[in-house]
């Protein structure tokens, strides 16, 4: 069957949406396999293997990557404007007069 074909028949638009479509299908296929009475056992190892404590903490572990990547990709992006804004706070304090006091004055 061509993209095309699946596209008509699932009445979807992106490859994204045809791709969701199909996960649902499949989980709603192995639910009736798991459910009648001789499902396949590589379908009940497949989701024994899910259910883990590992395969759990490797989630979790990929979770927490994916934040520390977002967090490093904003703190490149912020130290991009780290040139700009030294040069404003040296502008800043070349503009900025200490004030003359007359106690200070009369000792030198």
């Amino acid at each position: 069957m061509e993209e095309d074909e699946i596209l008509e028949n699932s009445r979807v638009k992106t490859a994204k949406d045809v791709e969701n479509e199909l996960i649902n299908l499949s989980i709603n296929r192995a639910r009736e396999l798991i459910q009648s009475k001789k499902p396949p056992v590589q379908l009940l190892l497949h989701f024994l293997k899910l259910a883990t404590e590992k395969t759990m903490l490797e989630r979790e572990k990929l979770r927490h990557e994916n934040t520390l990547i977002a967090a490093k990709t904003k703190s490149i992006k912020d130290s991009s404007n780290m040139p700009e804004l030294v040069n404003r706070a040296i502008a800043a304090m070349t503009e900025y007069e200490i004030p003359q006091d007359e106690y200070y004055d009369e000792e030198l």
